[in-house]
């Protein structure tokens, strides 16, 4: 059974990637039906959303890393999960990183 640290960490991780492939579909929607007003107000939505809940997962998921890395007995499954937290943690904020920057940059 998983406890509630892990359940937290699964739904971030399940909202997190949902949210990576709707900012994805929604760019590709939005480049190749540019004209349409409820294409533009479909993706805006999406970007509002990606703007506000994922540096919300984020943050959950450094929580749930800090938790699982401090606890004091581990098993097999908490290592894999610290080991995929960490790696979804870099992921992430890339990602998060890279959408800023793009939405930010005057030149692109």
């Amino acid at each position: 059974m998983l406890n509630k640290i892990d359940k937290y960490f699964l739904i971030t991780a399940i909202t997190l990637l949902v949210l990576i492939a709707l900012s994805f579909v929604g760019t590709l929607i939005f480049t190749i039906l540019e004209s349409k007003v409820f294409v533009e107000i479909i993706f805006g939505f999406i970007v509002i959303l990606t703007i506000f809940i994922l540096p919300i997962n984020i943050i959950i998921q450094i929580i749930t890393f800090l938790i699982k890395i401090f606890s004091k007995n581990k098993e097999k499954k908490d290592w894999i999960i610290i080991l995929i937290n960490f790696m979804s943690i870099i992921i992430f904020s890339l990602i998060l990183f890279i959408f800023f920057n793009a939405t930010t940059n005057p030149l692109l």
